[in-house]
């Protein structure tokens, strides 16, 4: 009789903890992503990259302020399952100049989003993200969020 009390309570116990369990997507997908974006107000269209990989282009405006936005994945699968991605918004070239030592200070003052000139003369956000072994919804909506921030707050240091 003690090992059936023994039995239940451990099936209980599993059940409990798969139940309190958070929504974790087992990799970066296109689709995840995109959702992702739409939790921030950034509406995203799937394609495809010139290597067959996923890529999102980023619709810009209220909530994205820069000129273009892009994700790109990397290390996928057959089936767009990814291991990582690469957040990025671009602005075109300012009519006053920006210069390195202000994109240095960005960079200096900021962890996650790291800024740079491009050789087009365009200033360009990136930030990573890692998934290898996976990576929680919400741990993907706060990265995600974060960078929509983070292009935000950018658009306005560029005003200064």
């Amino acid at each position: 009789m003690k090992s059936v009390a023994r039995s239940f309570v451990a099936f209980a116990m599993l059940i409990a903890a798969a139940v309190a369990a958070p929504a974790f997507a087992q990799s970066l997908t296109a689709q995840s992503v995109a959702a992702a974006f739409q939790a921030h107000g950034v509406n995203a269209q799937i394609g495809t990259d010139d290597y067959g990989d996923p890529y999102l282009q980023l619709q810009t405006g209220a909530a994205l302020p820069s000129d273009f936005g892009d994700v790109f994945f990397w290390d996928c699968d057959a089936n767009g399952n990814c291991d990582s991605i690469l957040m990025v918004a671009s602005f075109r070239p300012q009519r006053r100049p920006v210069y390195l030592d202000a994109i240095n200070r960005w960079n200096v003052e900021r962890r996650w989003v790291r800024a740079y000139i491009d050789s087009q003369n365009y200033i360009v956000l990136d930030m990573d993200v890692s998934g290898y072994g996976g990576i929680g919804e919400q741990a993907l909506r706060n990265q995600v969020g974060r960078f929509v921030e983070s292009v935000a707050d950018f658009a306005r240091f560029l005003q200064r």
